[in-house]
């Protein structure tokens, strides 16, 4: 399956299983949104491998996923820095909608949580 033009937002992505799965995704044409912790210089190289490798755009993110602002501002980057359509892809959550239907007033999402437990 080939997902040209779509984008991956995939957190814990600069090590480990959450590389493994922004590799694939890249490999089968994703622009990727890399996001985690970890020494700028090696999560600069992955950057580049990636990008050098399969093609495809990608950028990071360093957000602290317990602090809402930090997401915010991580999906609003994605959007502008990588999207080119409202179609995203996201290990965090596939239901997500893009970050303009989020509002900042109300901070809340307009779905509820996933019941499976996170």
């Amino acid at each position: 399956m080939s997902l040209k033009g779509k984008v991956a937002l995939v957190t814990g992505s600069t090590s480990g299983i959450g590389l493994g799965i922004a590799r694939e995704l890249a490999r089968a044409g994703a622009d990727i949104m890399l996001n985690g912790f970890g020494d700028g210089a090696a999560i600069g190289a992955e950057r580049a491998g990636l990008a050098g490798e399969f093609g495809v755009r990608v950028a990071y993110s360093d957000a602290d996923l317990s602090k809402t602002e930090q997401i915010v501002e991580m999906v609003t980057r994605t959007q502008r820095s990588l999207a080119r359509s409202t179609s995203w892809s996201t290990t965090l959550a596939s239901s997500l909608p893009p970050p303009t239907a989020w509002s900042p007033a109300s901070r809340k999402w307009p779905m509820s949580r996933p019941s499976t437990g996170w």
